[in-house]
């Protein structure tokens, strides 16, 4: 969700911070849908006066995404579960926000349960962290190695450039939410049930 603030954007965004409509590009859609989304649930609440909460998640991980997800850190994920090398189609310098999904939806539940009306909240990581160290991670926690491929090759994945925005928590840590999950623990955890899922799959 950090892209409604704009591709390219400084670190340092906060709910307060205008988002950018992107009228044209390649990813133009995402970010606008989820834009358009808000922007309908506040002109509802405008007209209605009724009461809107408004998340825009950073880089939630965890269990129960689909094998062919995409995003980087299920690929990481799936090819150790797999007890395969990962592999890396960029030199993994690219960070991000990373948040396990009890954590994100400890931050929902928050932010719904707050005794404040029409408050929005971005929910990410308190720190971030490269896609080579994500994937370093992974490989000590699951036993395997990562390998650095050619960015040309067929197939080739995370290999974006930049980082995106970073999440600004402030409401969500004023409100007393605090992630508790760590990133090591995180990936254990994602691995292993991803592990016994593929195991019952067998």
């Amino acid at each position: 969700s950090g892209e409604v603030y704009g591709a390219g954007s400084p670190t340092g965004f906060g709910t307060s911070d205008q988002p950018k409509l992107q009228p044209s590009g390649i990813r133009s859609a995402y970010p606008n849908a989820k834009l358009s989304s808000e922007f309908l649930l506040e002109g509802w609440s405008r007209a209605t006066n009724g009461d809107a909460r408004i998340a825009r998640l950073f880089h939630t991980f965890g269990a129960g995404f689909s094998l062919d997800d995409g995003r980087s850190f299920a690929d990481i994920i799936t090819a150790a579960a797999l007890g395969r090398d990962i592999k890396l189609y960029s030199d993994g310098s690219s960070k991000r926000n990373f948040l396990y999904i009890e954590d994100a939806v400890a931050a929902i539940f928050t932010l719904l349960l707050a005794g404040e009306e029409s408050i929005k909240s971005d929910v990410g990581g308190e720190s971030k962290i490269s896609i080579k160290d994500f994937a370093d991670v992974t490989a000590s926690i699951a036993g395997v190695s990562v390998v650095t491929m050619d960015e040309g090759s067929k197939g080739a994945r995370h290999a974006v450039q930049g980082d995106p925005p970073e999440p600004n928590t402030g409401k969500l840590r004023s409100l007393g939410w605090l992630p508790k999950v760590s990133l090591e623990d995180g990936v254990q955890r994602t691995v292993t049930r991803l592990r016994n899922r593929l195991g019952k799959l067998n």
